[in-house]
Parts: C-alpha cells; structure tokens; sequence
C-alpha cells in the first residue's frame, strides 16, 4: 500500500469512528451546545495522535466561529483563518472534503495560513464534517425521548468520575472510547458497567 492509499485508509477509518461517535452522542445528549463539546471529547480520547479538537461554525463562506474546544489553540487557529480568509477548516466546508495536512509548516495550500499556524504551535491538523451528530441533536432538540439511556450513561459516568477522579467529559470520553473499541453502542457499554461496575475494555 502506498503512502497515499495508507492516508485514505486512515481518513476512512476516522471517518467510521467518527460517525459511529456521532450516533453515540445523540443518545447522551439533546441539545446542540453539549453535543458540540462532547464531540470535541470524544475525538481527542478516540482517535490516536489527536491533542487538541475545536469545532467551528462557518458563517457567510467567509467567518469561522467557535463553538467548542479542548484547549484555546483551536480558537488561535479560528481567529487566524477568519483574519487571514483561508485555512483548512474553510476548505472543508466549502467543498466537503475531509482535509489532511501532515505538516502545517511546510504545506503549500494556504501559504499566510500555515506560517502563522506553525508559529503558534500546530504541527498538523486534519479537519472534517460534525454534521450528522449536529443533526441529530437540533431535530432531538426540545423533543422529550430517550431519557432511560441518558439516565444508563448519566450513571455509568458517575461511577467512572469517582473511581478514576475524572470531569464529566473525561469520563463520557471512557465510554465512548471504550464503545469504539468493543463496537458496541454506548448504552450498552454504559447498561453492563452499572450493573457488573468494569468497562468492557477493563477485561482484556
């Protein structure tokens, strides 16, 4: 397999992971601000090599606008592509594309971009749709539903904070990455760690 082909697996393979985590976090959450900060935590605990996520609106083809992060380097690169009107995240929604860019410094594509990037610290990025769990959760939206599950996985994340002294979003980022892992859905993960008290990735 050559290097491209390795790329394009490995972006399918995110993209996978990603959508399986979209539909995970529609039955955590119902309302959009929470799944927009979920998602950025379910992407640095699921997939590798990741430090930082931030998710961004695109408003009028021309403004990026954050709405969630893990850290303010995302919100720097945001600032930075709205002053400069051209960056990765652009790209990816004008033309709905998963955009790659293994080394920020020496990528030809948006030339201002990239040297202000790599001044503040980015060495990589890759940026893509949230879409469908943005989707999901505005039709979920004001709509009453689904509220045993959220009770399972509101439990399952208790437990995990007190026995791992983990935040909220760090413990929903075990469940979710232990759903990745075992290919189950996440209330099932959430359903067999309230009733036996181990994670299913705990066993191996």
């Amino acid at each position: 397999m050559t290097p491209d082909e390795q790329g394009a697996a490995s972006d399918n393979d995110l993209g996978s992971v990603m959508s399986r985590v979209a539909r995970q976090l529609q039955e955590e959450h119902g309302d959009t601000d929470a799944t927009l900060q979920a998602i950025t935590t379910a992407a640095v605990s699921v997939v590798p090599h990741v430090q930082d996520c931030g998710i961004s609106f695109v408003i009028g083809r021309t403004t990026v606008e954050a709405r969630a992060w893990s850290s303010d380097l995302p919100r720097e690169v945001d600032a930075l592509q709205n002053r400069l009107q051209q960056g990765p995240c652009l790209d990816a929604v004008w033309d709905e594309l998963v955009v790659r860019v293994d080394d920020v410094a020496g990528d030809p594509r948006w030339p201002a971009f990239t040297v202000a990037a790599a001044a503040a610290g980015v060495g990589s990025m890759l940026a893509s749709h949230a879409a469908i769990a943005l989707a999901g959760a505005q039709r979920e939206e004001g709509l009453y539903g689904r509220m045993t599950h959220r009770d399972a996985i509101g439990q399952a994340k208790g437990i995990l904070m007190e026995r791992y002294k983990v935040t909220a979003d760090e413990a929903f980022g075990l469940l979710v990455r232990s759903s990745s892992v075992t290919n189950r859905k996440l209330r099932d993960i959430a359903d067999d760690l309230a009733s036996t008290g181990t994670l299913p990735t705990d066993r191996h």
